[in-house]
């Protein structure tokens, strides 16, 4: 939708065109627009947050692990992980 909304200004139409056209909000369309004058994009940025503790391989590795034996508790797959992949985590991040 931000590409469009960025394609329709490019084409000199007007906010409240644009609006109409896409179907959201004129102040929605002025906040992207002003976004994309700001940073040059309007990709989503990178958000700040905790890193996660489990690679992909990691989390491919657990849901194969769970899916032979299906009556293995979080904390035997925590302590499956760990001894395979020197990757410690709590019962409750698996």
């Amino acid at each position: 939708m931000t590409y469009k909304i960025c394609f329709l200004s490019e084409q000199c139409h007007c906010q409240a065109s644009i609006a109409r056209q896409t179907g959201v909000s004129r102040c929605a369309v002025q906040e992207i627009l002003r976004e994309k004058l700001q940073l040059g994009t309007v990709d989503d940025r990178k958000r700040t947050g905790r890193p996660k503790k489990l690679t992909a391989r990691d989390e491919q590795y657990l849901k194969v692990t769970a899916l032979r034996s299906r009556t293995a508790s979080s904390a035997q797959l925590a302590t499956e992980l760990s001894e395979n992949s020197n990757t410690k985590v709590h019962a409750s991040t698996v």
